[in-house]
């Protein structure tokens, strides 16, 4: 979760209240120019789940597929793993 994510459309009014429904968990969604909305996706198991947009609380889109992935940590040199670990 909290990954950003632009989804392009026919979005026109800045003046509405979009949100973005992740398998039924909204979220709000602010115009940031004219066709283009950004949310942050909620936290979610990884997997396949259903993307829409609303606004107003009214479905204004087709549903899309949105895949959650497990995120890759990055490998830390083995000095920096000495220096995270503790002792006792």
């Amino acid at each position: 979760g909290g990954v950003k994510v632009l989804i392009t459309g026919p979005w026109q009014e800045a003046s509405s209240s979009y949100s973005c429904l992740f398998d039924q968990i909204t979220v709000p969604a602010s115009l940031i120019q004219p066709g283009v909305l950004r949310c942050y996706c909620p936290a979610h198991d990884t997997g396949l789940v259903t993307l829409q947009v609303a606004v107003s609380n009214q479905i204004i889109s087709n549903s899309v597929v949105f895949e959650y992935k497990a995120r890759a940590l990055p490998a830390l040199p083995s000095s920096q793993h000495d220096w995270l670990s503790l002792d006792g």
